[in-house]
């Protein structure tokens, strides 16, 4: 199973309902926030509604690591550390998590903190 990564380029003025809506169904609240979701057809609509308010594509495990160590915090603004992986999941790195989400065997948001 694949996953897209999701970005929020445009702000909220004039936004439709709809669209603010769907936007924080994704998680997507301010602009440059990302987010990953599965490949599905919920997701496939969810992503037409907001097209042109955001940008979206397919990810691989090594560039969604690098995403979750250069930008992924945590409670209190702290980064994401392979530290915090192995505290907090099953997971002992940041690769493995990575992996695990693409493969759609996990979600971000099951890490606790994060």
């Amino acid at each position: 199973m694949a996953a897209y990564v999701v970005i929020r380029v445009l702000g909220q003025a004039d936004v439709n309902y709809n669209i603010q809506h769907t936007m924080h169904l994704l998680g997507l609240n301010r602009v440059n926030h990302a987010t990953v979701v599965p490949v599905n057809d919920a997701y496939k609509g969810m992503l037409q509604v907001v097209k042109d308010y955001c940008t979206f594509g397919l990810i691989d495990e090594e560039t969604l690591a690098a995403m979750i160590k250069a930008r992924g915090k945590v409670v209190g603004d702290a980064p994401v550390t392979d530290e915090y992986v192995k505290e907090h999941t099953e997971f002992a790195t940041i690769d493995d998590l990575a992996k695990a989400i693409v493969a759609g065997e996990y979600k971000i948001k099951d890490v606790e903190g994060m």
